[in-house]
């Protein structure tokens, strides 16, 4: 346990937005799973990390944009809080984005790798950023093509994610919602409401 005022090496090398120094900017939660975020966690577990999120949202004015988890700041290394973690009901919940996936229906201009820039991800490997974003925002199409321990270490040979239509329409889905909040982050802070942009909730287990 680290005080939250203190900085911890919880994030390790990564990237989010543009920032590399995550350890100094970011909150780290761990969770527990037997088995690398590939099964189910509890009820119990989850219902107290939504209080605990809530209650940091609240504290330093995280954005909704700003929380994700360690594979998504790093996932040439990374796969927790893996592909069983409830990021839907956690963003229903008010913590963290989720998306609707008709909004995937419509045509982009922007390839896999620019969507993904958008959104926040760094793109060095753009193989293992895909799949890291698969296992975020689409889980069961992860299965599908072979995610779980194939895809761990970022590629399964012959598989290139951004040639999968529902891949990409999930991330035109993703990036659109994304694109919205941010839209509403802006107005607000245009409105009188001051946010710290810098702050990333960074949830793993």
């Amino acid at each position: 346990m680290v005080p939250e005022a203190c900085r911890a090496w919880h994030a390790g090398v990564g990237e989010w937005t543009g920032e590399k120094d995550l350890n100094s900017t970011s909150i780290g939660i761990e969770m527990c799973n037997g088995l690398f975020g590939e099964e189910p966690f509890t009820d119990k577990q989850i219902k107290s990390l939504i209080e605990l999120c809530r209650h940091l949202i609240d504290k330093y004015d995280i954005l909704p944009t700003q929380i994700i988890g360690h594979s998504d700041l790093a996932p040439d290394r990374k796969i927790d809080p893996g592909s069983m973690f409830p990021w839907r009901k956690m963003a229903e919940n008010g913590v963290g984005v989720w998306y609707d996936m008709n909004d995937g229906n419509g045509l982009s201009l922007l390839s896999s790798e620019q969507m993904l820039k958008s959104i926040g991800y760094g793109t060095e490997n753009l193989d293992a950023t895909e799949w890291a974003f698969c296992r975020h925002f689409n889980p069961q199409l992860y299965h599908f093509l072979g995610g779980k321990w194939g895809a761990n270490k970022g590629t399964i040979e012959g598989l290139v994610l951004h040639d999968n239509p529902q891949f990409m329409k999930t991330l035109k889905a993703v990036h659109q919602a994304y694109q919205q909040q941010r839209r509403q982050q802006a107005a607000a802070f245009c409105g009188g409401i001051g946010f710290e942009w810098h702050k990333v909730a960074s949830m793993r287990l």
